[in-house]
């Protein structure tokens, strides 16, 4: 199979990502072609890339396109190249030497999974991840942890409800049927949403226990986070949902009501301008929210024409 990587770039050359990313697959035993997105990164990355690993083919972007809709370019750019399945890789990660070789082998036996997660490790591969440890679990992944702790892990995939995209080979059957990311969910979001509307589409997702990448990307304390971003992300996840039956009241009045009691509760020491700012995001979300959805669950198929 031909296999093309995508990886979305930000400012890639903190902690030698990008470097670290790119070398792991060139170092790889299972041949790739490698596309970077980036978007606008002020660090040099592209300048850097440019340099040192020139068969590297790069999408220079003028401005933060977001993780969703920057995929979707590297994503058609390879359809167009023949790919026959596209390996999503963050720019925090890196593969071992036989990553690759593995997925693909398990990919090509069971072609009614669309897309297919290895193990995430931490940076330094002696841990796995914190979040992905709770992807694993059930009820999001029936019996993989069973099977661990009972040590009879078997080569077979474990079909799961939501992995996040660090580490995802899809196939092309897969973009066809689901189409791309959603742009509505600028970072983060669009993994949930991506798989939902797999699932919608009856495409498969699962973990394949034998192959592992190396995620090393940094931890955000608790009380940094933005819960009210967080909780309205969230939101957008749960109303893009086409698997529920659920009808969501989308009104604007509802949005600036909801913006205001997180305001009340969470955002108390915001100053008035980080506040309007954070409106503003979440208007914009929504508004994107209505005129990509259409209010209609069933036609979740964002077609890569619109998002070159």
């Amino acid at each position: 199979m031909v296999v093309f990587t995508v990886l979305v770039t930000y400012n890639g050359l903190h902690k030698d990502w990008i470097i670290k990313s790119i070398t792991s697959l060139q170092n790889s035993n299972y041949p790739t072609k490698i596309i970077v997105v980036d978007n606008n990164s002020s660090d040099g990355t592209v300048q850097y890339i440019t340099t040192n690993f020139p068969d590297v083919f790069i999408i220079q972007n003028l401005n933060n396109a977001g993780f969703g809709k920057a995929n979707n370019q590297g994503i058609s750019h390879a359809l167009q190249h023949n790919a026959d399945c596209i390996f999503l890789l963050n720019q925090d990660a890196y593969v071992l030497i036989d990553t690759l070789t593995k997925l693909v082998a398990v990919a090509e036996l069971n072609k009614d999974f669309g897309i297919i997660s290895p193990i995430h490790l931490d940076g330094t591969g002696a841990n796995v991840e914190n979040d992905f440890l709770s992807f694993a679990s059930p009820p999001n992944t029936k019996n993989l942890v069973n099977d661990v702790f009972l040590n009879k892990v078997e080569n077979k995939l474990y079909q799961t409800n939501f992995v996040n995209a660090a580490a995802w080979l899809v196939s092309k059957d897969c973009f066809r049927i689901v189409g791309g990311f959603s742009p509505t969910f600028y970072h983060y979001g669009e993994d949930n949403n991506y798989c939902h509307r797999a699932q919608f589409h009856n495409v498969s997702i699962a973990i394949y226990p034998l192959a592992f990448v190396l995620h090393d990307r940094d931890q955000m304390p608790a009380e940094h986070a933005d819960l009210s971003e967080r909780m309205f992300r969230d939101r957008l996840v749960l109303w893009a949902n086409p698997n529920t039956n659920e009808v969501y009241n989308l009104s604007a009045v509802r949005l600036i009501v909801s913006y205001f009691m997180y305001l009340l509760v969470l955002n108390k020491k915001k100053t008035a301008n980080a506040s309007l700012k954070l409106f503003r995001y979440k208007l914009y979300n929504f508004t994107m929210l209505k005129n990509n959805l259409q209010i209609s669950k069933s036609a979740l198929t964002y077609k890569f024409l619109d998002y070159k």
